[in-house]
């Protein structure tokens, strides 16, 4: 780890190393070997937004030989010196990443408890796995990360040629050297997503009054209708027995508005901050009025009462 010295900031560059090896025969098919290349490339890109502030980070992917790759980190960072001793890289939140998946084993966790040494994560089995915050609230609040791990642990699952995935992570902040091994067995069992709200199960219901506009509607069955809600198309439940009752006798037109009180539920992680990517659920329990404007799409969506 290099240091450059620019007035009262420290620079410091380093380099972090990540090998993945693809167990089994020599010859691996291009589809297993872009699949996994692809989506760890897209796990790194995701998780360089989440890491500490004023740190660039750069990714070469390279020696891809039969059955394995190479991926270079390579970071500039500024900072008071030290301070990066103890922070996760990208690369080595990658492997964290997977060893909370492999923990869980596609089983919910039987407990979740934020503790003075980190995040303890109690799995099916009674084990229990520790895992730093920033490496537990970026994981949980970015569903594409355990997507794409998915992608990889399927392919390795059912790929007749794969028999392991391994990992070897260097790490050029600490220096230290890590290494997960995923048997086949392994990966067929984490082969699916993993529930991320049963991670973070702090919940958020706001009831609203609120004025969403019609976009499509279901007047027979129980299907969610599409509605704009402050100026985005969602998909939202009515719970309005007497509005249902009484769709006939209204009069619905492509800019009909309804004025409603509604319940935005959301998740938290446990910094308390609504966890990205996650979906809002949207539910209007009270029906005020419909309105039918001529000049509709210029009505005001955002109004809350």
């Amino acid at each position: 780890m290099g240091l450059i010295h620019r007035g009262y900031v420290t620079m410091e560059s380093y380099k972090d190393v990540l090998e993945i090896i693809l167990e089994g025969d020599d010859d691996v098919t291009v589809d297993t070997l872009t699949t996994v290349l692809d989506n760890t490339v897209k796990i790194l890109k995701e998780t360089a937004q989440y890491t500490i502030e004023d740190r660039y980070e750069k990714f070469v992917v390279k020696d891809v030989r039969k059955g394995s790759f190479i991926v270079d980190l390579l970071g500039v960072v500024s900072s008071s010196p030290g301070i990066l001793i103890n922070t996760a890289t990208a690369i080595t939140m990658f492997k964290n990443f997977l060893d909370i998946k492999k923990h869980l084993n596609g089983k919910d966790a039987l407990s979740v408890k934020q503790t003075e040494y980190g995040v303890s994560i109690e799995n099916n089995d009674g084990n229990v796995y520790i895992a730093d915050k920033m490496t537990f609230n970026t994981y949980t609040t970015d569903s594409t990360i355990d997507d794409s791990l998915t992608n990889i642990t399927r392919t390795i699952a059912f790929d007749p040629q794969r028999t392991a995935l391994k990992i070897n992570v260097e790490s050029g902040l600490n220096g230290n050297s890590e290494t997960l091994e995923l048997t086949k067995e392994e990966a067929i069992g984490i082969s699916k997503n993993v529930d991320l709200s049963k991670l973070n199960p702090s919940r958020v219901d706001d009831q609203v009054r609120i004025k969403v506009r019609i976009k499509s509607a279901d007047f027979e069955g129980n299907a969610k209708w599409q509605c704009y809600v402050m100026g985005k198309m969602e998909n939202v439940k009515i719970n309005d027995i007497e509005f249902k009752r009484n769709l006939e006798g209204y009069m619905f037109t492509k800019g009909t508005i309804l004025d409603v009180d509604m319940i935005i539920s959301y998740s938290l992680d446990l910094d308390e901050k609504e966890i990205r990517n996650n979906k809002r659920e949207f539910v209007i329990t009270k029906v005020h009025n419909v309105l039918n404007d001529e000049k509709a799409d210029q009505v005001e969506l955002f109004d809350f009462d």
